[in-house]
């Protein structure tokens, strides 16, 4: 319906509850179509209903006022709907405006609302105005939009309810429907959510012009400090010990491990059926013993070469501490042969071959190796200053490379770690470290009945072997070179490295002896040890003894 045919329109009828009806004599006009199906129609009735109740109101107040046609009926309600609660006028006043006025206000209220391109000037639209006012003013149609205004994604809609947001008035063959909300555009609460988010980024530097301004290397270098060329001394020394590393890895992979083809063996009592307290982690018994275990013998025949193997030990440390299998493998046999000829008990079936004098010569490196871990104890103990220095500052490589020279030293030509200061007369202490002592006393004699000195107690009565201290000397110094990278690795100790540290011992034992005034020093500490390794064997016989002292005035 156009402005001209609003205004020549009769005095409308009061509006009734029932549906609505056309007025008397004008043509009845098409239903509403649903056009965009059923969910749509079903939204364009739920608007509906909510704008009949408060048409059904807005009656109430204004009984004389005739009933509108289809079209004006649906702009008013959509006038009085937004008019009401966003605007707040009076509604009988502003149904008595025009369309055009309506929208003009509307949008000075709420600038979010585009305006009517088909409205005409204010001028016209108030003269129109004064020429119909006699005539009713709320039958008045507003002029309708072409096109129907976009609802605005970002930021609350413009200028319609939120009841009606996205019903947009359509036209098709002069009828007037309602198009359902957009299911996709974001609801009130998510759009006041965007908008304080925008806000929020509109308040963020741009990154390019911040990246622009900043220097990126400067702000790094005022956090850490600028990057230096690496010291040479600490170059150097990282290089050594990555020698070092290397070295020890092939040497230990180059020794020979199969005892067939090796004369020595590891002195390690974990790599021994004696010394192994449990079997290593997942292993497994294929139930075959072999002949040159002593798990494979039984009866009295094993009590002779368990007899055999210490008696063993005694050669070892009496005459010759490294034996190797394919030069001494005889001297097992000997021991063994005696032992069984002096057993009685032993029976025919029981017969001597080179696997028993395997089990008895494989008692030397079984021997050794506990000496070996005893030594590990002891050694960080009495070489406290060397190996654990009191350091502060640096950092763990310069501490490294701080034992690693102490260790040096020790080892060094001087052997400082045979001595034990100097005497009254200013002279040396040679091989009577307090270390020497300790593992001399405990590994001999602190065995109880297996000891080696309750074995041979003739021998070590009244002073320790020579040979036995030269085989002590010698674990001593494997120990030590364990720690020789400046940390703990572990060093086999096999008599292909470790008999010249032994010979070599027996040298310096010479040298001692050759001069009367450290032969008597040498002669009295073998002695002294002996008898302190005694009392530990024996502690109740040293008890018995009548105590007797001195009164030194």
């Amino acid at each position: 319906m156009s402005l001209s045919q609003a205004s020549d329109a009769p005095a409308k009828k009061p509006l009734q509850k029932s549906s609505v009806l056309p007025k008397q004599g004008a043509p009845t006009k098409a239903p509403l179509k649903q056009t965009n199906g059923p969910a749509k129609a079903t939204a364009a009735q739920g608007g509906m209903s909510v704008a009949a109740g408060n048409l059904e109101n807005f009656d109430a107040k204004n009984p004389g006022n005739g009933r509108p046609t289809r079209s004006n009926r649906s702009t008013r309600l959509f006038n009085m709907e937004k008019t009401s609660e966003v605007i707040g006028h009076d509604l009988e006043k502003i149904n008595r405006k025009r369309a055009g006025t309506f929208l003009e206000e509307s949008q000075d209220a709420m600038p979010g609302i585009p305006k009517n391109p088909m409205a005409p000037p204010a001028t016209k639209r108030r003269k129109a105005t004064k020429k119909g006012a006699s005539k009713s003013m709320v039958s008045a149609d507003p002029p309708l939009l072409k096109t129907a205004p976009k609802p605005i994604r970002s930021g609350l809609p413009s200028g319609i309810h939120p009841r009606l947001q996205g019903l947009n008035p359509s036209h098709s063959n002069g009828t007037q429907s309602w198009k359902e909300i957009d299911e996709r555009s974001p609801s009130e609460d998510e759009q006041n959510a965007l908008a304080v988010i925008q806000k929020r980024q509109s308040k963020v530097p741009d990154e390019a012009v911040v990246a622009g301004d900043l220097d990126i290397l400067e702000e790094h270098h005022k956090k850490n400090r600028p990057n230096r060329a690496p010291q040479p001394a600490r170059l150097e020394v990282a290089a050594e010990h990555q020698r070092r590393v290397q070295d020890i890895a092939q040497d230990f992979l180059t020794q020979g491990e199969h005892e067939e083809s090796s004369d020595e063996e590891e002195e390690d009592p974990s790599s021994s059926e004696e010394g192994r307290a449990h079997a290593p982690r997942n292993s497994r018994f294929d139930g075959e013993v072999k002949l040159t275990t002593l798990g494979y013998y039984h009866g009295t025949f094993k009590d002779a070469i368990e007899q055999a193997k210490k008696e063993f030990r005694g050669y070892v440390m009496l005459h010759n501490g490294f034996p190797e299998r394919s030069k001494h493998l005889h001297e097992a046999g000997h021991i063994l042969t005696r032992v069984i000829e002096n057993d009685v008990a032993l029976g025919t079936e029981d017969i001597q071959t080179r696997n028993t004098n395997v089990v008895v010569f494989k008692e030397a490196s079984t021997y050794r190796g506990k000496m070996k871990i005893l030594a590990r104890h002891l050694v960080p103990r009495f070489y406290k200053e060397e190996l654990n220095p009191d350091f502060s500052g640096g950092n763990q490589l310069e501490q490294q490379d701080i034992v690693a020279t102490n260790v040096a030293e020790l080892l060094g030509e001087e052997s400082p770690y045979l001595l034990n200061g100097k005497d009254e007369q200013g002279k040396s202490n040679n091989i009577a470290h307090p270390c020497i002592r300790e593992l001399c006393i405990q590994h001999f004699y602190g065995n109880g009945q297996d000891s080696i000195a309750k074995t041979f107690e003739d021998q070590f009565k009244d002073a320790i072997p020579e040979h036995a201290i030269a085989v002590v000397m010698a674990c001593v110094y494997n120990a030590l070179e364990e720690y020789e990278l400046g940390y703990f690795w572990k060093r086999p100790f096999k008599g292909a490295r470790y008999k010249e540290i032994y010979e070599t011992s027996l040298d310096l034992i010479e040298e001692v002896k050759a001069s009367p005034y450290h032969k008597t020093k040498w002669d009295n500490n073998r002695h002294r040890w002996a008898r302190d390794g005694m009392k530990l064997l024996n502690p109740a016989t040293e008890r018995r003894r009548t105590k007797m002292k001195v009164h030194l005035d």
